[in-house]
């Protein structure tokens, strides 16, 4: 549940609408092509599986790629690295991140002494390399 209700909710509407997704597998190229039978103009999808090293092909009208900079990096893809995407991949900044989860005995958060900071649930916003911290009512 939680933060992973919208991201299965999608896949499962996606799978019973005939979409495939596959998972441990790496996409290694992507090319434009010409599907001489229908005159469409598809993307080829080179991939391998991170499992068995099998590599395999895939074709589609359109593409979406949701991935960090050194993972787009990795891909074989020419207009990535031309024209005006050029100055575009060069833009992605990196940013680390981490989770973790604390527990306290006791709720020091609804001590009067920390009632001027409203810390009862909800996001609260740091300068600290922590960024955002989220607190949650028992």
């Amino acid at each position: 549940n939680g933060m992973y209700l919208v991201p299965r909710t999608l896949a499962k509407e996606f799978v019973e609408k005939g979409g495939r997704i596959l998972l441990n597998t790496t996409v290694t190229s992507i090319q434009s092509i010409v599907d001489h039978s229908s005159n469409e103009q598809l993307v080829r999808i080179d991939t391998v599986d991170s499992m068995n090293g099998a590599m395999d092909s895939f074709y589609a009208r359109n593409v979406i790629l949701s991935l960090s900079k050194s993972q787009l990096e990795r891909i074989n893809w020419a207009p990535l690295r031309q024209g005006i995407n050029a100055p575009l991949l060069d833009s992605i900044a990196s940013v680390k991140a981490s989770k973790f989860f604390l527990t306290f005995d006791e709720p020091w958060w609804k001590d009067p002494a920390f009632e001027a900071f409203n810390l009862t649930s909800g996001p609260s916003i740091s300068t600290l390399y922590t960024s955002q911290t989220y607190y949650s009512s028992p």
